[in-house]
Formats: structure tokens, C-alpha cells, sequence
């Protein structure tokens, strides 16, 4: 990607994570918008647009997030936080649509789908205020403050804590990763 370049030796790396993250917002309206307003024909297009847009945003993201963990994190350490990470977020993501399920299950396949993303984008949106909120250094290296914490692999519990153990050790770093999960 051509960003990366730029995202790597860029001083904020959050604000290309909250660019993404807008990207991925209005990518999702815009979906849901046009599911609601066009023909299947015109929805169809719009979705495919629309999904190109994500998988930049997520592209996008992906790098300034890996960037960021390279600044808090020692290279052996980072699939823990990442592993964690995913992990939560999936527990997360599952709740919410069980709990969405139950909530709607009146509705049509399509308003059920439709509210799903507002929930989504309303979600995003507060991701990018807890990102917003996250105080990163500007140093380029913060070879200092990298922590590593090695304790061998484990079953699935164990890896978990162990990468909310690193996340933990850096105070910017573990805001960032709250923020990351939602």
C-alpha cells in the first residue's frame, strides 16, 4: 500500500487509525443507506464501491495499528496484544448481534441487517473518541519503553491474559487497545 511509507514515519499514528475508522463509518452508511433507497441493481454497485472503500480503510488501519504496536511492544510480542485483541472484540462483536437478534426478531431480514449497521457506525464512532482520546508519544522510537513478556504459549485463557498483560504495561498503548476492541 502506498500509505505505509508515510503512516510508519508519521509522528501521530492515531489519526490515521481514526481516518480509516471514518472511512469505515460512512462506508457502512452508505451501504445501508442505499440498500434502503435504491433498486438491487444500484444497491449492488454502491456495495461493491463501498466495499472497496472498507478494505482501504482496513488496510489502512491495519498498518497504523501494526506501527503503533511496534512502538509499545517488542516484535515476539505483538501477535499476543493482537491475538487478545481479536479475541475480545470477536466475544464482543457476537454479543452484540445475539443481544441485536433477540431485540429484533419482529422485523424483517432487512431492517434487522440496516440496524445492525447504524449499531456498527454508532460503535465506530465512539471508537474514534476513545482513539481521539489516546495521548501517543512523538517519539519516532520508543525503543525504552518497549516491554516484552515472555511466559511461553499456552491454551486460549492463557494467551489471553498474557496479551492484556503486555497491552496493560504501557499506559497509552492499553486506552489504544480498549479503544481497538470496540
Amino acid at each position: 500500500m502506498g500509505l505505509s511509507p508515510v503512516i510508519s514515519n508519521a509522528r501521530q499514528r492515531k489519526w490515521y487509525v481514526l481516518a480509516s475508522t471514518l472511512l469505515t463509518a460512512v462506508g457502512l452508511l452508505t451501504i445501508g443507506a442505499a440498500v434502503m433507497a435504491f433498486a438491487p441493481l444500484g444497491a449492488a454497485v454502491v456495495l461493491l464501491i463501498c466495499v472497496a472503500c472498507l478494505g482501504i480503510a482496513d488496510g489502512g488501519t491495519s498498518i497504523a495499528e501494526q506501527s503503533m504496536m511496534g512502538r509499545a511492544l517488542a516484535e515476539e510480542d505483538r501477535s499476543a496484544v493482537a491475538f487478545t485483541v481479536t479475541a475480545i472484540a470477536g466475544v464482543t462483536t457476537i454479543g452484540i448481534v445475539l443481544a441485536l437478534h433477540y431485540l429484533q426478531e419482529a422485523e424483517t431480514p432487512l431492517a434487522a441487517h440496516v440496524t445492525m449497521i447504524w449499531v456498527a457506525a454508532w460503535l465506530l464512532c465512539l471508537d474514534m473518541v476513545l482513539v481521539a482520546l489516546v495521548r501517543e508519544p512523538a517519539d519516532a522510537s520508543l525503543a525504552g519503553d518497549t516491554v516484552s513478556h515472555r511466559d511461553g504459549s499456552g491454551g486460549f485463557v492463557q494467551r489471553i491474559r498474557r496479551g492484556m498483560a503486555l497491552a496493560a504495561r504501557v499506559s497509552w498503548f492499553r486506552r489504544f487497545v480498549v479503544a481497538r476492541i470496540l
